[in-house]
């Protein structure tokens, strides 16, 4: 299923734009660490959920990850390798076991993080981001982070000269939590659908926030329309049996019957559901992602259309350490050996439509910031 074409509501609409904008559990930590909450959303704070109140010490997936642990592993928390791994590890016949365990797992993940995310926080969480107009300084200043113009040039709509165009936020939440939903709502304190009386733009969005590349006397705040949507491809807490943990087998061919329930792609039908988005997006965002092996068909899709020529593609890279930043070659690394492009052509197209934002949190930022 493609985009919805927008064009055809309104009078003078000219261009639809598709922004895809990937959000993983960084932007929950985000929330969480600025309200000062423990435990937080990660698979660490959740093991040792499990281990306090002694969930199932015989599941084979909270077994792995603490076998992991106790061997100095640096990646013993993340519990869709830990499933993956044992998938590889056990032969045919036990997958089902598998399988079992991590319907274990998503029921008890389900109950932690129903105590992580209360209504209080998502009260709190409301007010803020309705005072402070935050979902509409995220889409009305989405270039805002962009200080380079050699990167803004890089941007399919960046620092245009024209009004009336529409731009389409898909937002894809990775997170099983509401928060971000919480946070982009546009309530009619951020957004008006009709402000004007004899016009139908609801939207100002700004084409060169710093004035970078546009012409003397141009101003770049243009009268356009806003869309949004936003979608759980992974599922929802409020929804056990929604939520799926798992992996990507990286195969194009249909996994095996014992297999299914644990391969990412195929459960989620993301061919069916989101395939056809990719040949129209302008410009995908990542955000908050660790950009692993679990969710390559996302990665290895973005990359393709980028390499066509079709779309760029910004990231955003959270680095705790404001002293120890990844650069911007290390992110474009991560993501292009994720997403398999080894071709030289191939890598150089895609680092020329790539932008990297290597930030610390005392760094100023406008996209999802707090």
């Amino acid at each position: 299923m493609g985009y919805r074409n927008y064009k055809e509501f309104y009078s003078e609409a000219k261009e639809q734009n598709n922004i895809m904008m990937i959000v993983g559990n960084g932007f929950d930590l985000q929330v969480l660490h600025h309200y000062k909450q423990l435990p937080t959303t990660s698979y660490k704070d959740f093991f040792d959920f499990c281990q306090i109140r002694d969930i199932s010490v015989d599941n084979l997936i909270l077994q792995k990850m603490g076998d992991l642990q106790s061997r100095g592993d640096a990646n013993w928390s993340d519990l869709e390798l830990s499933i993956e791994t044992l998938t590889k590890e056990h032969p045919q016949a036990e997958l089902a076991t598998i399988c079992s365990a991590a319907i274990e797992v998503r029921d008890a993940f389900s109950h932690f993080l129903n105590r992580v995310v209360t209504s209080d926080l998502m009260t709190h969480l409301s007010g803020h981001a309705q005072r402070g107009e935050l979902a509409n300084k995220t889409y009305s200043q989405l270039l805002y982070d962009i200080r380079d113009a050699e990167n803004l040039k890089k941007i399919p709509f960046a620092g245009k000269q024209t009004y009336y165009e529409i731009f389409n936020f898909y937002v894809v939440n990775f997170n099983y939590t509401p928060l971000l939903d919480n946070y982009l709502f546009l309530d009619f304190e951020q957004f008006d659908p009709e402000p004007h009386e004899h016009v139908d733009r609801n939207f100002e969005f700004d084409y060169d926030p710093h004035k970078l590349i546009t012409t003397p006397g141009w101003e770049p705040k243009s009268s356009s329309y806003i869309a949004t949507e936003l979608v759980h491809p992974h599922g929802y807490m409020d929804i056990p049996r929604s939520m799926l943990f798992g992996f990507d087998d990286n195969s194009p061919s249909k996994p095996s019957q014992e297999l299914k329930p644990l391969v990412k792609p195929y459960v989620a039908q993301l061919n069916f559901r989101y395939g056809e988005l990719f040949n129209d997006t302008s410009l995908f965002i990542i955000f908050g992602c660790s950009i692993g092996a679990t969710d390559q068909w996302w990665w290895k899709n973005i990359a393709k259309q980028v390499v066509l020529g079709k779309s760029s593609l910004l990231i955003y890279w959270w680095n705790p350490d404001e002293n120890k930043k990844a650069t911007a070659d290390d992110v474009f690394e991560k993501f292009r050996d994720v997403s398999e492009i080894s071709d030289p052509d191939h890598v150089n197209k895609l680092k020329e439509k790539t932008i990297v934002i290597s930030y610390s949190d005392s760094d100023e930022r406008t996209l999802l910031n707090l």
